[in-house]
């Protein structure tokens, strides 16, 4: 139901729906915020927004990752307004 509900969305208003829309879309009656929602289950919704997104969009034989990759933060260095 939430799908189609953001599927009629998106073709009626364009790029300004995204896949957040369908995160909040999913979430709210079981009262969580979009990024409260399972990864698998974001992940799964993610793919098939796809679909809606970019039309002929398909993912290819072997291409998930076999696990996340964890996101590491640096601390600050002074410097790098300088080199960037």
């Amino acid at each position: 139901m939430a799908f189609e509900t953001w599927r009629r969305l998106r073709l009626a208003r364009g790029e300004s729906v995204n896949v957040i829309d369908l995160y909040e879309l999913v979430a709210r009656p079981r009262r969580l915020r979009p990024e409260e929602l399972p990864v698998e289950e974001r992940q799964a919704l993610g793919a098939r927004a796809l679909e809606v997104m970019y039309p002929g969009f398909e993912f290819g034989p072997n291409s998930g990752r076999p696990e996340t990759e964890p996101i590491v933060l640096a601390p600050y260095d002074p410097n790098w307004p300088l080199e960037f």
